[in-house]
């Protein structure tokens, strides 16, 4: 699996290719929380069509997205 850190001064992530399942994916986890998630493809593209600016709605807790 190739990978790599990334990190500043609000978030450290592993990102990394994975290929256990049907085809490549993309593996990004958390290394604070240990959370991760899995993204194929087709997933990353969407990433593409969203404005940068709308980005925003997921890294500020005040705007409405709750778990």
């Amino acid at each position: 699996m190739e990978s790599a850190i990334l990190r500043n001064e609000f978030a450290t992530v592993l990102v990394a290719t994975d290929h256990s399942a049907n085809g490549c994916r993309l593996l990004i986890r958390n290394l604070h929380t240990g959370t991760e998630v899995y993204l194929d493809p087709l997933e990353l593209e969407a990433l593409t069509r969203i404005p940068h600016g709308q980005f925003g709605i997921w890294l500020d807790p005040d705007l409405g997205i709750h778990e």
